[in-house]
C-alpha cells in the first residue's frame, strides 16, 4: 500500500471514530458536535499537508493530507448544517 492511500485511511478512520464515539455517547447536539469535529479536523489536516508539501520527501502525505482536509470540509459543512443548533436557555 502507498503512502497516500495509508495517510488517507489513517485520515478517514481518526474521523470515523470521533464520529461514532459521538454518536455512542452524544446528547441532543451530536450531530452538531460531528460536523464541528469535520470542521476542525480538516483546518488541521489542511495545516499538517501544507507543511508536509514543503519537503519532497512528504509530498505524497502532504497531497493526502490535503485531499483529506479538502473531503472532512465538505463532510463538516453538510453534517453541521442539517441540525441547527439550539441555543435557547429556558
Amino acid at each position: 500500500m502507498t503512502q497516500f492511500k495509508t495517510t488517507l485511511i489513517i485520515c478517514f478512520s481518526l474521523f470515523g471514530f470521533i464520529a461514532i464515539c459521538f454518536l455512542l455517547f452524544g446528547d441532543r447536539d451530536k450531530f452538531a458536535m460531528m460536523g464541528m469535529s469535520g470542521l476542525l479536523l480538516a483546518v488541521l489536516y489542511f495545516i499538517i499537508g501544507l507543511l508536509a508539501c514543503i519537503p519532497k520527501t512528504g509530498r505524497q502525505v502532504g497531497k493526502a493530507m490535503l485531499l483529506s482536509a479538502g473531503i472532512m470540509l465538505l463532510i463538516g459543512i453538510s453534517v453541521c448544517s442539517l441540525n441547527p443548533v439550539n441555543f435557547n436557555m429556558h
